[in-house]
C-alpha cells in the first residue's frame, strides 16, 4: 500500500473525506473493499470501518458508535415496483382487498401484482415486501460498460 505524501495525516482536523468519497464511488461501480482501499491508499480494515461502521470504547470508558459511510440512494426507475409499493401491496393483501383490486390502486397491471406476491409468499403463506425489495434489488444489473465500449 503506498499512501500519497500529500495526504492529511489522520485525526480529528482531516477526516479523509476526499478518500472515502472516492472508496464510496469505486466500491458502487462493483469494485472489492480490498481493491477499492487499494486504489484510495488506505488500509483494508479501514475500508471495512467506514462500509459497516464501527463500535469502540473510548479512553474515558464510554462506549462509541460510528455509523457507516452512506453512499447517496439510487433512484430506480418508475418501471420497477418501490419499496412503498411492495408495502403497500402486502397491507393491502393482510386486509383481504383482490390482487385487482391492489393493481387499481397502484395503477399497475394485475400480472405484475400477481407475478410480485407469488414470488414472495413464503411457505407459511405471508407476503414479504422487504425480502422481496432486498431480492429484487440484489437481481438488478450491476453497472459496466457495454462489450463495443471496451
Amino acid at each position: 500500500m503506498i499512501v500519497p505524501k500529500s495526504r492529511p495525516q489522520p485525526g480529528p482536523d482531516a477526516p479523509l473525506t476526499a478518500e472515502r468519497a472516492r472508496y464510496l464511488r469505486l466500491v458502487a461501480q462493483g469494485m472489492s473493499n480490498v481493491d477499492a482501499c487499494r486504489e484510495v491508499g488506505v488500509h483494508r480494515i479501514t475500508g471495512v470501518r467506514w462500509r459497516d461502521g464501527r463500535n469502540m470504547v473510548d479512553s474515558g470508558g464510554r462506549a462509541r458508535h460510528y455509523a457507516p459511510i452512506a453512499a447517496e440512494a439510487v433512484t430506480i426507475s418508475a418501471r420497477f415496483l418501490s419499496e412503498e409499493e411492495r408495502l403497500l401491496i402486502g397491507d393491502l393483501l393482510r386486509t383481504g382487498l383482490s390482487i385487482r383490486a391492489i393493481a387499481a390502486r397502484l395503477h399497475r397491471s394485475p400480472s405484475t401484482i400477481s407475478r410480485e406476491v407469488r414470488r414472495n409468499t413464503s411457505d407459511a403463506g405471508n407476503y414479504r415486501p422487504f425480502t422481496a425489495h432486498r431480492i429484487a434489488l440484489s437481481r438488478r444489473r450491476r453497472p459496466r460498460s457495454g462489450k463495443l465500449a471496451q
